[in-house]
């Protein structure tokens, strides 16, 4: 399902993610549209899973052609959605369609209404990007320690699994020339889940 949202975000050339833009989304943005009515069982799968891959797929910016600056990620306070409300947007003369690149004037300053600073006092902190022009935006994955890097199912599945502690027998039970069934026959014996009465 991960690989499904990166095909939708990245705009994956392929039949499927045509269909899903020109369907499904109809102009939206991926991240606002609701999960409600009937929809289809991978559909409503693939929404319901965006609050955990939301804040692993960032846009590294070059033109600010390609992000949405209130829903996608590209600063450190993103998404601006999280904070600043459609009505807001609207009130401002913004729509929420815009790209980074259309609130940064020709001066390289922000295009935020002067108010905005005193309500929402975050965006004194977001630097003005130095953009460069016909160069696209890029998508990356960005894992739980904020390390930048390519989208790879392992390591999606690195950075969104369950984790626990590293079990102190693990390397008697599981090593590179272990038998198999012995090492399962022994990982029952330390869990207790022996099928036995004798333990």
């Amino acid at each position: 399902m991960a690989k499904h949202i990166w095909s939708i975000i990245s705009k994956r050339d392929s039949i499927w993610v045509q269909w899903i833009h020109e369907y499904k989304l109809k102009g939206r943005n991926f991240w606002e549209i609701p999960c409600r009515g009937s929809m289809s069982w991978g559909w409503r799968k693939i929404l319901s899973i965006r609050g955990i891959m939301r804040p692993l797929i960032w846009y590294v910016l070059k033109s600010g052609r390609q992000a949405n600056v209130w829903s996608n990620n590209w600063c450190n306070v993103s998404p601006l959605r999280s904070f600043i409300t459609p009505r807001a947007i609207a009130n401002a003369g913004f729509n929420l369609k815009l790209l980074v690149a259309d609130v940064i004037d020709a001066n390289g300053n922000w295009r935020w209404p002067q108010a905005w600073f005193d309500f929402f006092p975050v965006l004194i902190t977001i630097q003005t990007p130095q953009l460069v022009e016909n160069v696209c935006d890029r998508l990356v994955w960005k894992d739980l320690d904020g390390n930048v890097g390519d989208f790879e199912a392992a390591q999606i599945w690195n950075t969104i699994r369950n984790r626990d502690n590293i079990a102190n027998w693990a390397h008697m039970v599981w090593f590179s020339q272990c038998v198999p069934r012995h090492s399962f026959h022994m990982w029952l014996v330390i869990k207790n889940k022996l099928k036995t009465q004798d333990r």
